[in-house]
């Protein structure tokens, strides 16, 4: 009888081991992790042209000489790390703010072109040799910023 008690307490404790090794430990139990963190997007502003009546000026004179009022078109490239959504304004040299405005960049390392018009100038002394500027500035997701500077002549 008695060695029929320690074969079962044998086999209990052979039992134990083998349970344990083959359960995991809470130690190594693998908890899922969270996704990785979307890389942040950052965005550049990385050139700028000047446009009057339709023409593109030289860069970087951006000089027009001609009838007034002159219609005059401001276009900046941007350019982002990752996709994204940019919000970004312009002021101009006149104290012009337009509203924020949003565009999406749907592809990494994609040049995006905005733009802006600016109606300028009569034929008065004013705008006989008008030097202005205007400048972009992106908000979101970073800011930065580029000017472009320009001479207008009315004749």
């Amino acid at each position: 009888m008695k060695t029929c008690k320690i074969k079962r307490v044998i086999a209990s404790c052979f039992s134990l081991v083998l349970i344990s090794q083959l359960a995991p430990s809470q130690a190594n139990v693998s908890h899922p992790k969270a996704p990785p963190a979307a890389p942040a997007a950052t965005v550049s502003v990385v050139g700028g042209s000047m446009y009057a009546n339709g023409v593109l000026l030289k860069h970087p004179e951006n000089s027009y000489e001609g009838s007034c009022p002159v219609n005059l078109k401001f276009t900046w490239t941007l350019l982002s790390t990752e996709p994204t959504d940019v919000s970004y304004s312009t002021q101009r040299s006149d104290d012009g703010i337009s509203a924020t405005k949003k565009i999406n960049i749907s592809k990494a390392n994609t040049p995006v072109f905005v733009s802006e018009p600016w109606e300028m100038g009569a034929n008065t002394p004013k705008y006989k040799d008008f030097k202005g500027s205007i400048t972009l500035t992106t908000k979101s997701p970073n800011k930065a910023d580029l000017g472009i500077y320009f001479t207008v002549h009315c004749k």
